[in-house]
């Protein structure tokens, strides 16, 4: 059945529905400026502190609500358009239109055509609720999903007016009583007393030239949950031949305070960064953004008077989806799987006790061993594992596609190779501290591990790094903040963490001194060499193959 919907003293079909104007629709937006800490949000210097999206000919309100009590669901939808011509910056205006009804098809998952009687002369007040978003004109992106719920595909323009005129979502919920629909910005179903919109007018460097990336709005309450939760996906960016890019996007926000972060990721997940918006409560105004995108950066290490490497940029991990393994490396330095499940649910080789679950603790596989299993095993038995001196890994743990890489494009150090990284042989320019290769550091007052400084490295500003002991062990007293750690993993320095050891499927020293990390190398039967890092040696050890220790892998400069 249609259904006529009419604003003011519009008529559109002879089932009519007058809303009176007793109660005016507000349609504003005010955005301001000058808002605290101008090296991180400067002042919009283009408008004199608000801006306000009103009315403009041809905009169309799209109406939505499920029809209450209805087996099966029923819904009404549709657009409503605009009647006559509003004045300039009009915040009110009457819209009317057919609306439809639609009842749900459970058999096919979606909603087909429907009659409906409704009982009242007012079709949207027998709606448990519903809602009406402003469209502007010239919008783009808005599309009407299978549920009839309409929204923005994306939340992203290349200026702040254009988002403002074709692109931000203006939404009000229907008061049955005034027969209207106050609209305010659109918090997607959030409650506007707790949560916010704000507009990045963005202007990012430090991307890779000519490349799109897909932009994510992430907050949290730690910063280093900001770089891993889920956030808002707020569309597509692509950056110029100089790797900038200049765009504005809104978000929905909390307004209590947060750590706040913008990611941008390419499509095959090749390419991670990171902008750091700093930890304050946003408000519905315009932030003016002038940052470098930070990532991990690939800086050359010499592990032998001939050889450099490049580190990986987090540790190896295996994961078992429901059927299939998958290898990948941690997004960030600092991570870890450590004392969780994938670890501690190994049942035999390349078996876990459940689906889904990363394992990042591996024993050491000889060539001789029974099982092609990379160290993923539970047994204690050393044969299991291969008891042959002087014998090879079965396999190398970069003969896996790891990610988008390639089967072996990354390999295991040598043990010779970890400890010419930590030796005098390694020459070391370091504008921090003369000859500086390594120090043992704690990550935002949580995170122990050994920093390796690359073969040169210019420290940069602002970092807030406080030294401990340099080239020597000391109980992970060098201190940065997680702030502080990007600026220097984007200088090129690699985070070893502490990430545990494994015996069957119980964990230690996750998070403290357990910072060990296999080789490739052995030299008695049943044993293999792996680098310890405690608060009292740095040394390489002969350890039993059956422990879990750590990957760490390398590729070749070429």
């Amino acid at each position: 059945m249609m259904l006529c919907l009419a604003f003011v003293l519009a008529t559109a079909c002879s089932q009519e529905v007058l809303l009176m104007d007793e109660a005016p629709k507000t349609v504003h937006i005010t955005v301001g400026a000058n808002m605290g800490e101008p090296q991180t949000r400067s002042a919009v210097v283009t408008e004199a502190g608000t801006r306000t999206l009103s009315f403009t000919t041809g905009d169309r309100l799209y109406v939505w609500g499920r029809i209450t009590g209805t087996d099966p669901q029923k819904i009404v939808a549709g657009y409503l358009d605009m009647v006559g011509t509003p004045a300039e910056g009009a915040t009110t205006a009457s819209f009317s239109g057919a609306l439809s009804v639609y009842v749900y098809n459970s058999s096919e998952d979606r909603y087909d055509a429907s009659s409906h009687t409704f009982v009242t002369d007012d079709p949207l007040g027998e709606c448990t609720v519903a809602y009406g978003t402003l469209v502007h004109k010239d919008a783009v992106g808005f599309t009407v999903g299978a549920d009839k719920w309409g929204e923005y595909s994306s939340r992203v323009a290349s200026t702040v007016n254009d988002l403002m005129t074709t692109m931000l979502c203006v939404q009000g919920t229907y008061n049955s009583g005034t027969k209207s629909f106050p609209l305010s910005v659109d918090l997607s179903g959030y409650s506007s007393d707790e949560y916010c919109a704000p507009i990045f007018n963005c202007t990012i460097s430090g991307l890779k030239p000519n490349t799109t990336y897909a932009v994510s709005h992430i907050r949290s309450t730690s910063f280093e949950n900001a770089l891993d939760a889920h956030g808002n996906d707020l569309g597509t960016i692509t950056s110029d031949a100089e790797g900038k890019a200049s765009f504005a996007c809104y978000s929905v926000c909390v307004k209590a305070e947060k750590y706040h972060v913008l990611n941008f990721l390419t499509e095959d997940y090749t390419d991670d960064r990171n902008v750091y918006l700093g930890s304050k409560a946003l408000a519905d105004k315009v932030y003016n953004i002038t940052r470098q995108a930070l990532k991990f950066q690939e800086a050359a290490f010499s592990v032998s008077n001939t050889q450099q490497v490049y580190f990986s940029k987090g540790n190896l991990y295996a994961y078992k989806g429901s059927s299939n393994w998958e290898w990948y490396f941690q997004p960030h330095q600092w991570m870890y799987v450590g004392d969780a499940a994938g670890n501690k649910l190994i049942t035999g080789p390349m078996t876990l006790s459940g689906s889904y679950l990363r394992v990042d603790l591996f024993g050491w596989n000889g060539a001789s061993s029974p099982n092609d299993c990379y160290g993923i095993n539970n047994s204690a038995t050393d044969s299991d594992y291969g008891n042959v001196s002087g014998e090879a890994l079965m396999h190398d743990w970069g003969h896996n596609v790891i990610g988008s890489y390639a089967a072996d494009t990354w390999r295991t150090l040598t043990a010779n190779e970890w400890m010419y990284l930590f030796s005098e042989d390694r020459s070391v320019t370091n504008s921090l501290s003369a000859g500086a290769r390594y120090t043992m550091a704690t990550l935002g007052g949580t995170y122990k591990g050994l920093i390796l400084f690359p073969d040169t490295y210019t420290h940069p500003s602002g970092t807030g790094f406080t030294a401990g002991t340099f080239n020597a062990v000391s109980n992970y007293t060098a201190t940065v903040s997680m702030e502080g750690w990007m600026l220097m993993e984007n200088a090129g320095c690699v985070f070893l963490p502490a990430a545990g050891s494994r015996y069957q499927t119980t964990v230690f020293m996750t998070g403290s001194v357990g910072c060990y990390y296999w080789s490739n190398s052995n030299i008695a039967g049943n044993t293999a060499t792996n680098i310890a890092i405690t608060p009292s040696s740095l040394s390489q050890v002969n350890s039993t193959r059956y422990s879990g220790y750590a990957v760490r892998l390398v590729r070749v400069v070429e």
